[in-house]
């Protein structure tokens, strides 16, 4: 069998990501964030007050880059930590107002950006393309 890395998944998937990735960072550039900070704002939108372990675990981020990300959003007034009354020892992450008027705006350029990103897809290879992303993510969960 011979290799071509044009031909191969693994590659072709992190080309795709990568290219998602410097086009994300255009559309966050003029609200001051990475593409890094936004799957955190877009997790608390979902669900809000949730640990940072929480959040490092949905992301694949480690601890220290959770925290990272989240001393520079908070530092940005769009997030703060509120002690968990379960366990003083941890927190929980919340919205300030600042952060929730985000979502007025950015879920809205983000997928523009995936409309383009997908242009010449139908509905159904979207969907597929979705299911074949989450059985691929699935199958390695665990194998870290």
């Amino acid at each position: 069998m011979t290799f071509h890395l044009a031909a191969d998944t693994g590659f072709l998937i992190h080309r795709a990501s990568r290219l998602l990735q410097v086009e994300l960072q255009k559309v966050l550039e003029p609200y001051d964030l990475t593409r890094e900070q936004w799957p955190v704002l877009a997790m608390l939108w979902d669900e809000e007050g949730v640990s940072q372990n929480k959040i490092g675990g949905y992301l694949c981020k480690d601890q220290p880059t959770v925290t990272r990300i989240i001393d520079r959003l908070e530092k940005k007034r769009l997030v703060k930590r509120v002690t968990n009354t379960r366990d003083r020892r941890a927190y929980r992450i919340v919205l300030t107002e600042e952060g929730r008027e985000l979502k007025e705006v950015l879920p809205k350029l983000v997928d523009d950006l995936l409309q383009r990103a997908q242009a010449g897809l139908t509905e159904e290879q979207v969907a597929a393309l979705r299911q074949d992303l989450l059985t691929i993510a699935g199958n390695l969960e665990g194998d870290g």
